[in-house]
This record gives structure tokens, C-alpha cells and sequence, in this order.
């Protein structure tokens, strides 16, 4: 369907309702030029059972057009059946890009329960091009309940480029159940691109069991900008695009299972958190866990990163990193924390191999007003084992410095908080902490 004009639909029905058997289409629904404009009051497309396939856009608005959905359900609803949507690069499930182009709801963008979907294309959810996505709905942008989802080799999953807007009143995504497959980067902004959470300080990914397979060779979220000022905090010159702006949780997994290469990664970008940056916990009995064969959070040149709360904060669940380090602060990057960097908790397990807790290098600045690590209630382990020692031991932490780092510009004072009933096992040879470079500066004040 060609939205050419104006159409306006009160009913509270889908546009556009599909139940069974095999339909297959190139599109969707286009809403492509400034002339044309879609209100709605319910669904553009319901669809239940059978098999659904559609080889390019399922729904684009491009150049300067415009939807209105003013139903609180979802726009876009699936129940059971397959859903196969893209061949190829440059392809979306809901792509508003260009300017002037502008989609704004009342409810979720997506929900889908016990459903097969799978995409080929460049983006699961598009906003490019000086285009704006608006949600006022308290709900995240999709829902997934059951069944699988799985994206193709280059696809992200949520794609913000060029100046292009999402505004939420919930978060991106909650899954209950649902198993997830892709290989490329999940969350990715750049090129301006900026997603703001309004109103909510709900986790932006929620996931609720399930298991879910990242990129391998990508990120969870990769956040870029390229906009830098100097810093009158750390003196140093910093990015300050915020491509997030969002009082929850970047992920949350409760009782799900995880891997991925990172798990977030900023490049000459600005971050303020108020929550976690990673929150695992169990669901009853049942643990989360999440691996990561490289840094877990990776602040790779030029990054920002300002939290009021633990970066990484485990209750009952796992966390392992088999590569690299946990935190990760490199190329004249800064990491200031008002409390504790991690927080481990009720029988939780921190395991990093072949790298360090902390990790800064390259003229970086960390300073962190609380402890390296504060446990809360029995049985949680920390295990780091890797051979990059000889140290040096500061505060109780062996430390080691690399590349002309000082002694001198690393202060750690009460690094482990409230140890007792848990075990932290830091190998032989290994080092809990790592400062490479003779600017490179870290503060650990424990208070």
C-alpha cells in the first residue's frame, strides 16, 4: 500500500488485517512524499498465523512524509506465524528517514508473541536523516513475547544516523521468553543520531529469560559522535555528542542468557548515567549471565562517561568476560563514578580472563568516589586471572603500570567494600588493575 495523499482511518481496527495462509509483498506500506500523510487509530498491520514475507521496507515513511497513530496498541502486531521481511542492504522493518519525515504514536512501534520474525537489511527500527520518531507510550518501543527473532549478518537492530531522532516514553525493548540471533551491532547511533527517553527511568533493553546471541564480531550498543570541547573537569579534550540520554539501565537481563563480543562500546561520545550501565539479575532460581569476549564496556578514544550509580551491578547472575578487561578506558577518555564501579551481590560470580577489572591507558583520566568493588550479602566470587604482572601493589590492589605509567598518579584507598562471606581471587600474576601511559591518571577514593 502507497500513501500518495492524505488518509485518515478512526476505526480502532488494523488498516491492514492478514490471518493465515501465505502472503508475500515488496512492501508494505510507503508513506513517501511531503504530500502524504497516514492517521491512524489503530494497527497498520495485524497479522495472525501463516506465513508473512515482504522483500523490502514492511513500513517506510521517507521524504517528508508523515504518520500519526493515535491508538494505544501496537502499530505494527504479530501473533504466531513467520514474518520475513528484506533481501538486502538498505532494507528496514520501519525505516523514517529524510527531512521533515516524521512518525509519532501512542503506543508501541512492534509486539509480537510467539512469532518466527527474521530480517535481512540494514535495520530492524530506522531514524536517519533529520527524520523524528515520537512514542508517548509508557511501554518500550517493541515487545517480543516467545518465538525468535533473528537478524541478518549486517543488520542492526536499532539504527539512529544522520541527525535522526527517536523520542521515548519507555524504553527500546522488553523480551519475555523470546530467543534473539544477530550478528552485527544491536543499538548503534552515529552520524548525530540521538535516542532521548522522556519521563522513565525503565531499563532501555529488558530482557526476561530467554537466550540471545549478539554480534560476535559487534556490540550490544555502539554509541559514536565526533564533537569535542575541553573538558574543564579533567582537562582533557572530550567528546560531547550524547547519543542516549536516558535515566534506565542501558541493558537488563533478568534470569536470560547472553553473548556477544562487547557489551557497550563509545567512541568520542558523552554518556550520563543515573543506573546501571549493565544490570544482570536472577529470576527466582534462575541466574542471568552474560559473556563477552572482549572489554565488556570499552571507552575506546576521546569518551565521557559520568555515572551516579554502579557501571556494572550483579545480583545473583553471572558475568564473564574471556578477552579482555571489564571496563575499559583508553585514548584520552574519562570515567568519573560518584559511589562504587561494581556492585556484586547475593551468590553472583565475576569471572575476567586474560585482562584487568579496570583498564585505563592513553592519557585517560578515571576517578572513582567509591570502591573498585562493593559486595552485598554472601557467596558472590570475583575471579581475574591474567600475566600481566610484575605489579606494583597500591591500596591493597596489585597494579600494573605499563607504558611510563606513575606510581605517583594512581590512588587507591578502600578499593573492596564489605568483603566478608564473598571471595575475590586475583591469580598470582595477575593484576586487578591496569594503567598504561605517563598522563594516564587513576583515583579510587572507597568512600
Amino acid at each position: 500500500v502507497t500513501v500518495s495523499g492524505a488518509l485518515t482511518d478512526t476505526g480502532t481496527a488494523a488498516l491492514l488485517d492478514l490471518t493465515g495462509g501465505t502472503v508475500s509483498a515488496r512492501t508494505g506500506l510507503a508513506i513517501s512524499s511531503a504530500t502524504s500523510q497516514l492517521v491512524l487509530n489503530g494497527p497498520a498491520l495485524g497479522r495472525t498465523g501463516g506465513t508473512f514475507t515482504v522483500t523490502d521496507d514492511l513500513l517506510s515513511i521517507t521524504a517528508g512524509g508523515r504518520l500519526t497513530d493515535t491508538g494505544t496498541g501496537a502499530l505494527l502486531a504479530f501473533t504466531g506465524g513467520t514474518v520475513n521481511v528484506g533481501n538486502g542492504s538498505g532494507d528496514q522493518l520501519f525505516v523514517v528517514s529524510g527531512a521533515g519525515s516524521q512518525a509519532t504514536l501512542s503506543g508501541p512501534l512492534l509486539s509480537a508473541a510467539a512469532s518466527a520474525l527474521s530480517f535481512t537489511g540494514t535495520a530492524l527500527v530506522e531514524v536517519s536523516t533529520g527524520a523524528t520518531l515520537t512514542d508517548t507510550a509508557g511501554a518500550r518501543l517493541v515487545s517480543l513475547s516467545g518465538g525468535t527473532l533473528t537478524l541478518g549478518s549486517a543488520a542492526n537492530a536499532f539504527l539512529l544516523n544522520t541527525s535522526g531522532t527517536a523520542t521515548l516514553a519507555g524504553g527500546l525493548l522488553d523480551t519475555t521468553g523470546t530467543d534473539i540471533t544477530a550478528a552485527g551491532d544491536f543499538v548503534r547511533a552515529l552520524g548525530g543520531g540521538r535516542l532521548v527517553v522522556l519521563g522513565s527511568s525503565a531499563p532501555l533493553l529488558s530482557l526476561t529469560g530467554g537466550t540471545y546471541q549478539f554480534g560476535a564480531t559487534g556490540n550490544i550498543y555502539r554509541l559514536s559522535g565526533t564533537a569535542t570541547a575541553v573538558d574543564p573537569v579533567s582537562g582533557l579534550t572530550l567528546g560531547t555528542e550524547e547519543p542516549i540520554r536516558a535515566a534506565g539501565s542501558l541493558f537488563e537481563a533478568v534470569g536470560a542468557t547472553a553473548t556477544t563480543q562487547r557489551a557497550i562500546r563509545l567512541d568520542t561520545a558523552l554518556l550520563q548515567a543515573s543506573a546501571p550501565l549493565l544490570s544482570l539479575r536472577a529470576n527466582g532460581g534462575i541466574a542471568s549471565q552474560l559473556t563477552t569476549s572482549t572489554n565488556a564496556i570499552d571507552l575506546t578514544t576521546r569518551v565521557r562517561l559520568n555515572a551516579t550509580a554502579p557501571v556494572v551491578a550483579l545480583d545473583g547472575s553471572r558475568l564473564t568476560v574471556t578477552g579482555g578487561s571489564l571496563v575499559n578506558v583508553a585514548a584520552g577518555s574519562y570515567l568519573g563514578v560518584t559511589g562504587n564501579l561494581l556492585s556484586v551481590t547475593n551468590g553472583s560470580q565475576l569471572t575476567v580472563a586474560n585482562g584487568a577489572l579496570l583498564f585505563a591507558a592513553g592519557g585517560s583520566v578515571v576517578n572513582i568516589s567509591g570502591a573498585l568493588l562493593s559486595f552485598g550479602g554472601t557467596g558472590s566470587t570475583v575471579t581475574v586471572s591474567n600475566a600481566l604482572c610484575p605489579c606494583t601493589v597500591i591500596g591493597g590492589i596489585p597494579v600494573r603500570l605499563s607504558g611510563g605509567a606513575l606510581a605517583a598518579n594512581v590512588s587507591i584507598t578502600n578499593a573492596i567494600q564489605n568483603a566478608a562471606g564473598n571471595s575475590v581471587s586475583i591469580g598470582a600474576n595477575a593484576a586487578a588493575i591496569r594503567v598504561d601511559g605517563a598522563t594516564t591518571k587513576v583515583t579510587i577514593s572507597g568512600q
